[in-house]
């Protein structure tokens, strides 16, 4: 009866997708990694960028609600998301041009969901 209890539980576990299993956040320093390697991708220089963890998503947030209500609604899916906005700023040196780029990463499965270029 042990045997069979035991073969049920362990069957059981097995069935469990991944990431039920392993779900956990991804650390601070893992989520800006992967804010950088999608800003790479995208044929970024992250040597041009100061890099800033949107603590709790309050610099996004405060943004969000000055965006023109047509851009805003392209942001409606994160509304749904546990995700972490990461800012990457342009340094400020003469003769550099471009605009900040915030990157939100999903917060357990490190996916990126979108990258907006101000």
């Amino acid at each position: 009866m042990k045997k069979i209890i035991f073969g049920l539980l362990v069957g059981v576990f097995f069935s469990l997708p991944l990431q039920i299993i392993y779900a956990a956040d991804l650390s601070k320093q893992e989520i800006i990694q992967i804010a950088i390697k999608e800003f790479e991708n995208k044929g970024g220089r992250i040597q041009d960028r100061v890099i800033i963890y949107d603590v709790n998503n309050g610099q996004w947030e405060r943004g969000f609600s000055a965006l023109d209500p047509e851009m805003a609604k392209k942001f409606e899916f994160l509304q749904d998301k546990d995700y972490q906005v990461v800012l990457l700023k342009l340094k400020p040196k003469p003769g550099l041009e471009g605009s900040n780029v915030w990157v939100f990463v999903d917060r357990i499965t490190g996916i990126a969901l979108a990258v907006y270029r101000e």
